[in-house]
């Protein structure tokens, strides 16, 4: 192997532009060994980094490539070497695969999970998408549904690099694939692209969900996948329910209903309610989000755990729905019963959706907060940074953050206190609060 050549101009413009490598990273949504690695010349960013980064470092998408020009031979080599799996696909193949994957560490860890042969069918389809078949496309979709899972407990930069190889994957299969199978690939690529986009939702980057929410949308709809258009909908009702927009959160959470009417899927159906009864939370509506709580809980009583092969709404069960009941009932100044409801939903939930559970506990914190209750408040949030550390979610943290701001008055309190130093042990504590 050609002895590796750090990239000093991409290291000068990072510092230029003000970023340690570390705020790089953070800015981008990577790990810092990330940036180190490009930086050592051993990586190249995805190709959706490339825009943002270009734009952090201030400078042009062609002065970024010149950039990174000075280590791209040895750079495949190094991540040929790293899908040395594919020892049955030729040489050829193998850098086309990189070009097509992004040419990134991430992309190579997507194919880990398969076994070398169906690693070879999966390589050997990117190259020729005409060969394309049942298999390959079974074993794309495991892997989306792996990626997933790993959501659920790690966070969204555990992955995000990952899903999106996978849809710069699949968009090249789309290209040349039989028709027999274009259906069932878009069904795919819409929700690789609704994935990105609540990957994207919960790194906080609103601009980038509401992108891929709407390319997931239209592919749905081309694929004319009636419970992916649906669930879809519930999503981009959330975000803009999330944004502090519930009544377009009511609009896409209505729509998402009317066409739920045509899915037999009970769990979707009741996840459409659920995402109404917020939006409607959201405008102090208090009998419609109670009557959508109410169609959400019937609906419940009707569906079955499900995985991810099987439904879009798999998450969705007894404990989320308490949680968003929680929720919309603090909103709704219902505090006993948002209580209430909160330690239902921790009592009922899987221990795998690591990001739920804590979210479900910061609504139980701010309801011991608006009764008076600060001691068990702040006890609550607290256990709310342990989850967070587990499962690093843009949302999450900013959640936690402005839940311990609403403590401020009550800052000098020992309760408080041991709240802020074992936030600050995390690198959570609010600018606000720090130098008191």
């Amino acid at each position: 192997m050609a002895p590796t050549r750090h990239r000093t101009a991409l290291a000068t413009a990072r510092k230029a532009a003000g970023y340690t490598q570390e705020s790089l990273a953070a800015a981008l949504y990577v790990d810092r060994s990330t940036v180190i690695r490009w930086e050592a010349g051993q990586y190249s960013p995805v190709p959706y980094l490339w825009p943002k980064l270009a734009r952090l470092l201030g400078v042009t998408r062609e002065k970024l490539i010149e950039l990174f020009e000075n280590r791209e031979v040895s750079h495949h080599h190094a991540l040929a070497s790293a899908l040395n799996f594919l020892g049955g696909v030729p040489d050829v193949n193998r850098r086309d695969l990189l070009r097509l994957l992004g040419v990134a560490s991430a992309e190579a860890t997507m194919l880990t999970s398969l076994n070398p042969d169906d690693q070879a069918r999966v390589a050997l389809a990117a190259n020729t998408p005409s060969r394309v078949d049942d298999l390959t496309i079974q074993h794309v979709e495991s892997m989306l549904h792996t990626a997933m899972h790993q959501d659920d407990a790690f966070g969204p930069q555990a992955v995000l690099g990952t899903v999106m190889a996978q849809r710069t994957l699949v968009a090249n299969l789309l290209t040349d694939c039989p028709n027999t199978l274009r259906p069932r690939l878009l069904r795919l690529h819409s929700n690789m692209s609704r994935f990105a986009g609540w990957l994207t939702f919960d790194l906080t980057d609103y601009d980038a969900s509401t992108r891929f929410y709407e390319e997931s949308r239209d592919a749905a709809h081309e694929a004319e996948d009636t419970d992916l258009s649906v669930f879809v909908l519930c999503n981009m009702s959330h975000l803009a329910t999330w944004q502090g927009h519930p009544r377009t959160g009511i609009d896409h959470a209505i729509a998402a209903q009317n066409w739920a009417n045509a899915t037999e899927d009970a769990l979707l159906r009741a996840y459409t309610a659920d995402v109404a009864a917020r939006a409607y939370a959201g405008i102090g509506n208090t009998h419609a989000c109670l009557t959508a709580l109410d169609t959400a809980a019937t609906g419940l009583t009707d569906a079955t755990p499900q995985t991810p092969a099987t439904s879009y709404a798999y998450f969705y069960g007894r404990s989320q729905f308490e949680a968003t009941r929680s929720l919309c009932l603090l909103q709704l100044g219902n505090l006993t019963q948002a209580e209430q409801a909160a330690r239902e939903s921790l009592a009922h939930l899987d221990g795998s959706f690591v990001r739920n559970q804590a979210f479900t506990t910061i609504y139980l914190s701010n309801a011991h907060l608006a009764a008076g209750n600060l001691d068990q408040a702040a006890a609550a949030l607290s256990d709310s940074i342990a989850l967070a550390a587990r499962n690093r979610s843009a949302r999450l943290t900013q959640t936690i953050t402005r839940s311990r701001t609403a403590m401020n008055p009550w800052q000098n309190t020992t309760a408080v206190r041991e709240l802020d130093a074992t936030l600050n042990s995390f690198r959570l504590l609010p600018s606000s609060t720090a130098s008191n």
